[in-house]
């Protein structure tokens, strides 16, 4: 029978991962969250576990022994918040462009999906104020920094705040979104509008 067959047949109630082989133990998940958004609907806990501990659970369930591992989860209902910073444009401060991340995670502990994207947006923000402070770049347009919140549940954080910011939205020039940037691969996609 297939592990999915097992699964049906008997829904876990919470989902452990852990390495496979010990030499992987030293690197942090980087899996993306798509993988714990399923688990987030059926309320199930999700922990990571490393290589010695995965083998121990593993040899109890041979041995038809049991095994007992506390994930400590919280699933409930809350207010979140988009966090925002502008670093004003010197000739034409009314365009912006938004240079944005997700700081949720469903899975893992986000090292990809999405801490790295926060950390871009951070950098980059520092880089400009320090830039502009030191007197050799200002940006021509007002950058808007944006950590939102929510994407993970459905881009509750970025609707919200295009619903706060509507009579602002045609003054936005462009979006940089930083999403996954941790995982190793560089893809850049291009969303065009129509008018």
């Amino acid at each position: 029978m297939c592990s999915a067959d097992l699964l049906n047949r008997q829904p876990p109630i919470a989902i452990i991962y852990t390495y496979w082989y010990d030499w992987m133990n030293f690197t942090p998940p980087v899996y993306d969250s798509m993988g714990g958004r399923s688990r987030w609907d059926q309320h199930l806990p999700v922990g990571w576990i490393d290589y010695q501990d995965g083998l121990w659970i593993h040899s109890a369930i041979n041995a038809n022994t049991s095994a007992t591992v506390r994930i400590p989860a919280k699933i409930e209902n809350g207010t979140d918040y988009n966090v925002v910073a502008e670093l004003r444009g010197a000739t034409d401060p009314e365009k912006s462009v938004v240079i944005s991340a997700h700081y949720d995670t469903v899975m893992d502990a986000g090292f990809c999906d999405n801490g790295a994207g926060t950390a871009g947006v951070l950098e980059l923000a520092g880089v400009f104020a320090d830039a502009g402070r030191r007197g050799i770049y200002t940006p021509a347009q007002t950058l808007v920094f944006i950590a939102f919140t929510g994407e993970e549940l459905g881009f509750v954080g970025s609707i919200e705040y295009v619903k706060q910011h509507e009579a602002e939205i045609g003054n936005i020039s462009a979006v940089i979104n930083l999403d996954s940037i941790g995982q190793g691969t560089l893809q850049v996609t291009e969303t065009l509008a129509d008018d």
